[in-house]
């Protein structure tokens, strides 16, 4: 492929190509940061890489190659008006503008996969049919838009009369390509919509603090920008059936289209990533503690102000009922399962449940602990009641002490 640069004529890259070029690789700078995050989390804070990271991981894929595709076409003029344009310029700006395109629909897809696949992993062994709910979801927006990028490749007759208007052949099917375009496109807002309230459904029913269940349910409803993107850019959908000045005037639907592509990748890696958010809070607003917090297994530490490490099926367990359940400062009590988690019947260990006699694990029980896993806590939750905490500080204490001793 000759370098277009190199041609004789105006330089094709010009008007709307550098905006469409430095928004999206801003937005992608963002994204291989929050994906950096992601990573360091599962394998070093959570010392395991699972189902949902993964399917990210595919999305930052795809996306990327997306990403290079947009570049490609704007350096041929997409952005710029055609008038200024030779015809090969304009015909290579389209094909790589719509292979750009076709990539976006199947990274779309992949994004809403992974963050069902979060949501999957934080409501672990509960909520049955929301999670078919969930799965139905996200399949069928990957249906849907692999059925548009059939629609798309078979428009025209021969295909590569998509980006060359002069090859013979017809392109009769646009109108139904774009009807189908519309549909698919409320129903991917649609499904960044549900994707977005779902958390806020399942927050909402755990006894915390109001204070933390609104950050928690901000924190999960990112999607609601992506849902934005997603409607406008099905507005802009009509611009695709233009025929003049066709390379400057789709910049507003690969801007809207690339944006959403993004936006759900990185707004879904928000979530995981919160233990690291605070993680750094602690050690900027409490640098003194951080010795204090290393001196401690992750099991031996007794509270923190996030939600449970564990599953939401590992969260409220107990013996006869007993159960544990976020207060206002953070620390967790005894109340029963019913009114923590309604759909969760408990886990148990040999005794009963959180009163005073409540062992070391999440919900009480005499058993042994209950498997860290999860993602939240940034330092582990292993709930100690009562004297229990009480020893724990005083020990605590009484090491600062005479560690303070001997290096006098």
């Amino acid at each position: 492929m000759p370098d277009p640069s190199k041609q004789l004529g105006l330089h094709p890259y010009g008007a709307r190509g550098p905006e469409i070029l430095i928004v999206t690789w801003i937005e992608t700078a963002v994204a291989l940061v929050v994906m950096g995050a992601r990573l360091y989390v599962n394998t070093r804070l959570l010392n395991r890489i699972r189902s949902d990271f993964w399917w990210a991981l595919i999305t930052l894929v795809v996306s990327l190659f997306g990403q290079i595709a947009l570049t490609v076409s704007v350096r041929w003029g997409i952005g710029n008006h055609s008038d200024v344009l030779r015809p090969d310029q304009v015909q290579h700006a389209i094909e790589w503008s719509w292979i750009g395109q076709i990539v976006t629909l199947l990274s779309t897809g992949f994004g809403k996969i992974a963050i069902i696949a979060f949501l999957l992993r934080i409501q672990e062994g509960t909520h049955k049919y929301k999670g078919w709910f969930l799965h139905f979801v996200g399949w069928s927006n990957m249906v849907l838009n692999i059925i548009q990028v059939i629609l798309i490749l078979l428009q025209c007759s021969p295909t590569p009369k998509l980006w060359n208007n002069n090859l013979p052949g017809t392109c009769e099917h646009r109108i139904r390509t774009n009807k189908a375009g519309y549909f698919r496109g409320s129903y991917s807002a649609l499904g960044d919509l549900i994707l977005a309230i779902y958390p806020i459904v399942v927050f909402w029913n755990l006894q915390m603090s109001k204070k933390l269940k609104i950050g928690l349910c901000l924190l999960m409803s990112g999607g609601v920008i992506a849902t934005a993107c997603a409607i406008v850019k099905t507005v802009y959908i009509e611009l695709i059936s233009k025929t003049e000045d066709r390379t400057y005037v789709l910049t507003p639907l690969l801007l809207w289209a690339y944006s959403e592509m993004w936006a759900i990748l990185i707004l879904g890696s928000i979530p995981p990533i919160r233990p690291l958010f605070i993680r750094g809070f602690r050690r900027l607003y409490h640098p003194n503690k951080t010795n204090e917090f290393s001196s401690f297994s992750d099991r031996e530490r007794s509270f923190s102000r996030g939600i449970p490490l564990e599953p939401l099926s590992h969260v409220a367990t107990g013996g006869k009922g007993g159960a544990s359940h976020f207060s206002r400062s953070g620390t967790m009590r005894s109340e029963s399962v019913e009114k923590i988690l309604p759909w969760q019947g408990g886990e148990s260990g040999e005794g009963g449940g959180g009163g005073e006699g409540a062992g070391a694990g999440v919900g009480g029980g005499r058993g042994a602990d209950p498997p860290v896993k999860g993602i939240w806590a940034t330092t582990s939750i292993n709930v100690r009641q009562g004297s229990q905490k009480e020893s724990l500080d005083k020990g605590m204490s009484e090491t600062r002490t005479a560690a303070y001793t001997n290096n006098r």
